[in-house]
């Protein structure tokens, strides 16, 4: 993979994607309803990635030396590990408190499996946000697209099949209150498409660990 184009697929990886994979997680947690004190096994979750990541710094990948400008190649990658990893920690504390701020979630769209849909999607979101990134660290470079893409489908047809599941409950039950003043299942849609595109778009570049020409 070209140098420049493996820089700035990490660079998105580590800062971009990277925090988002926390957000999902709470999402998801949220959406189980689980007892609040398992917000404390999240964090300790999210610590102990941090601690990982920590040991990522200490990843190189090499190039050879042509003189072709190529010194600083390698920028955005380890710019983007450090502030990354400030923004998972950042979104897992305050996506903890906002969460305990707010009431039990209550959904009427959903039934049991549309619940378990949207759970999983977030999951395979997370998956797809935190992979790009574990795929850097341990030293494989750039993940391959053909394993990023199918996570990432998943997580769209496992979220379009519970809304239109969604949208059918509520039809079928008379006297539904149809109007809602929460943006969902519209936000989820959109943030979902986005992470997804972010996720696959750069993959299109190549995979792999950078080479010259």
């Amino acid at each position: 993979m070209d140098p420049q184009s493996f820089d700035g697929a990490a660079w998105a990886a580590l800062m971009l994607l990277m925090p988002t994979s926390v957000l999902f997680v709470a999402a998801a947690l949220r959406r189980l309803g689980l007892p609040r004190w398992t917000w404390s096994l999240y964090l300790l979750g999210v610590a102990g990635g941090l601690v990982l990541l920590h040991s990522a710094g200490h990843t190189r990948y090499e190039v050879p030396e042509t003189g072709s400008g190529l010194n600083w190649w390698d920028f955005g990658q380890f710019v983007g590990l450090g502030l990354g990893r400030i923004g998972v920690g950042a979104n897992a504390v305050v996506v903890t408190a906002w969460m305990l701020r707010r009431p039990r979630l209550h959904d009427d769209q959903l039934d049991r499996c549309g619940t378990r849909l949207v759970v999983t999607s977030y999951l395979a979101l997370a998956v797809a946000s935190a992979l790009p990134a574990t795929w850097w660290a341990v030293g494989l470079g750039i993940v391959p697209l053909l394993i990023e893409l199918p996570i990432v489908v998943v997580s769209w047809a496992c979220l379009a099949l519970a809304v239109v599941l969604g949208s059918r409950r509520i039809r079928g039950t008379p006297g539904a209150d149809r109007s809602s003043d929460s943006t969902w299942p519209v936000d989820a849609i959109v943030v979902a498409w986005l992470v997804g595109a972010r996720a696959v778009g750069p993959l299109f570049a190549g995979s792999g660990v950078p080479v010259t020409s």
